[in-house]
C-alpha cells in the first residue's frame, strides 16, 4: 500500500499539536492534555506534565516488560485512574494523550 501522507511526531512538536517534555528526551503530550493542566503558566504546566511522566514512565516499564511488543496502554489502573493513555513514538519515547486524541 502506498503511502499517501505522512506527519510525523517532529512535525506536530513544530506544529503544537505534540508539546515535548524538554528533560527527558522522546517524551510528549497531546495538546489536549497540555491544556487541561491545571496550572495557568507554562512552568507550571512543564512541573505538572514532568510529575506525570514519572508515573507513565513507570506503566509503561512494567506493561512493556510483559508484552514487549505492544505499542499502546489504553486499559488498566493507571489509565483508569489518571485518563491518559501512553503509546511509544518514533521518538524514542512515549506520547501521553487522551482516548479522544487517538
Amino acid at each position: 500500500m502506498e503511502v499517501i501522507y505522512s506527519y510525523t511526531e517532529e512535525q506536530a512538536i513544530e506544529d503544537g499539536v505534540l508539546i515535548e517534555y524538554p528533560h527527558k528526551k522522546g517524551w510528549c503530550c497531546t495538546r489536549t492534555v497540555w491544556e487541561e493542566l491545571p496550572e495557568k503558566d507554562d512552568e507550571g504546566k512543564m512541573r505538572h506534565l514532568g510529575a506525570i511522566i514519572v508515573d507513565a514512565f513507570f506503566e509503561t516499564r512494567r506493561v512493556f516488560k510483559q508484552k514487549p511488543d505492544e505499542w499502546l496502554v489504553a486499559s488498566g489502573r493507571y489509565v483508569k485512574e489518571s485518563g491518559y493513555w501512553l503509546a511509544r513514538n518514533s521518538l524514542g519515547g512515549i506520547t501521553i494523550m487522551k482516548p479522544e486524541d487517538y
